[in-house]
């Protein structure tokens, strides 16, 4: 069965005018009257979007809106935007942020990888090299690297240029091409952004690391995505690794 996705304008919909979406998860499923599972939950330019396993039921669109819209009631009418009240702890008593290689609640921990060589550009137009990869599988995205291999060659890689690392939506997967006037095949829908222009010193080797604040779920379908702004005659070679879960 098709996974259903809804979603609310937080500006118009949500009267705190903003969203945890950690805290928002906990309160949805521990409600005793929320008769659809809901998978998760993300926030993409000011919109909340919410995955439910199958279409929900008045009672849970009841529970979950108060049967209103700008603004809603029900849980999302009493959502605060604040973090979780308190985190979860490992055995030893600790809080656990997120889940980690040594404590994966419960996940399967894996690490895939992959190699790429961006385009050069000639000097004068900086050229972005896009690389996509798809998820087969639904994932839990925790954190990432990247390692630079400089030129073989021996030329020099300008400072300015930049990397960047996505998830994005190329084909509606996720249902909002309609409602937000964009065309498959044309448009992509970037979902959330870990790396933002970070300049690359290609001229050693070296490995840079990324982090989410929390764990991100990535649905079946969807792209990572891995970003670089050549703007010169030599590029260096890219080691990109995520570090993910999957149930």
């Amino acid at each position: 069965m098709p996974f259903v996705v809804q979603s609310f304008n937080i500006a118009v919909d949500i009267p705190s005018q903003k969203v945890n979406t950690s805290t928002l998860e906990a309160e949805i499923l521990e409600n005793p009257e929320i008769e659809t599972a809901l998978r998760h939950c993300v926030v993409s330019g000011g919109i909340l979007i919410l995955t439910w396993n199958a279409t929900p039921t008045p009672q849970t669109i009841s529970v979950l809106t108060g049967d209103t819209t700008a603004p809603c009631g029900g849980i999302l009418g009493n959502h605060q935007g604040l973090p979780p009240a308190e985190q979860p702890r490992d055995p030893s008593g600790a809080p656990i942020v997120a889940p980690t290689f040594s404590n994966s609640q419960g996940n399967d921990p894996q690490w895939p990888g992959w190699k790429y060589v961006p385009t050069a550009s000639d000097g004068n137009t900086p050229v972005l090299s896009v690389f996509d990869q798809q998820i087969t599988i639904e994932r839990k995205i925790h954190s990432g690297s990247y390692r630079v291999i400089p030129p073989t060659d021996g030329g020099e890689v300008p400072t300015d240029d930049v990397i960047e690392f996505s998830v994005v939506d190329k084909d509606d997967i996720l249902g909002l091409f309609g409602e937000l006037g964009l065309t498959v095949g044309v448009d992509v829908l970037e979902l959330k952004k870990w790396v933002i222009n970070e300049h690359v010193d290609g001229n050693v080797r070296n490995q840079r690391d990324f982090y989410g604040e929390e764990v991100f779920p990535i649905t079946q379908g969807l792209y990572v995505r891995t970003g670089y702004t050549s703007t010169g005659a030599h590029v260096p070679t890219l080691f990109v690794t995520l570090k993910d879960y999957i149930e």
